[in-house]
């Protein structure tokens, strides 16, 4: 649940056509593969574009709590 509010979170500031764009995370996600999709997301336009809010939703993706 708390995985999927960041997604949720994510998906609203980037917009669905963004988000695609973001597919190393999206394809670790898929895969359960927590860690690889927080790095991804934090190495992304987005996240220096958000900056502490990134850090906040990754640490969400990664450990599956709020």
């Amino acid at each position: 649940e708390a995985r999927k509010d960041a997604m949720i979170d994510i998906s609203f500031n980037l917009g669905q056509t963004r988000l695609r764009k973001v597919q190393k995370a999206l394809t670790a996600m898929s895969q359960n593969n927590w860690d690889k999709a927080a790095d991804e997301f934090m190495d992304s336009k987005w996240s220096k574009q958000v900056g502490n809010r990134a850090k906040e939703l990754t640490d969400i993706i990664r450990s599956g709590v709020y």
